[in-house]
């Protein structure tokens, strides 16, 4: 029987030490690779709610915004549903052109009777002075 070849036992004992400590490093290395990682992702996660909070905020905002815009939208609707329609001012534009044509044949007549009235006047003057004259 061969005896222990205690030189090459603890060769290959130190040797599976150095890799197991070798094993432990990158162990240890990947780990902490792994925390950091974990840190960063709660960073990005914490910066993605306080960004998503921010923009419901503004949606928000925009949703009252909206809101008003509408009432105030509709408020012009009804106003402009109030206003004349083309065909109401056409109407209207012949009202007052007949009336402008009756103005002017109502001003002839005013004309005519402006001298009708001039004579009239110089009658009673004639009158006038003919009943002071025969007093």
């Amino acid at each position: 029987m061969q005896g222990i070849d205690w030189n090459a036992a603890i060769f290959w004992l130190m040797a599976l030490q150095a890799l197991a400590t070798l094993g432990v490093v990158v162990h240890s290395w990947f780990d902490q690779r792994r925390r950091v990682s974990k840190k960063e992702i709660k960073a990005v996660a914490d910066e993605a709610a306080a960004r998503a909070a921010a923009i419901e905020k503004r949606i928000d905002d925009h949703r009252q915004r909206l809101t008003t815009g509408e009432s105030r939208f509709q408020r012009i609707e009804d106003h402009l549903g109030r206003l004349p329609t083309n065909e109401a001012i056409g109407r209207v534009e012949l009202a007052m052109s007949d009336l402008s044509g009756e103005l002017k044949v109502t001003n002839q007549r005013l004309e005519g009777l402006e001298g009708l009235h001039e004579l009239m006047r110089d009658q009673f003057n004639r009158m006038d002075e003919f009943l002071r004259k025969t007093k």
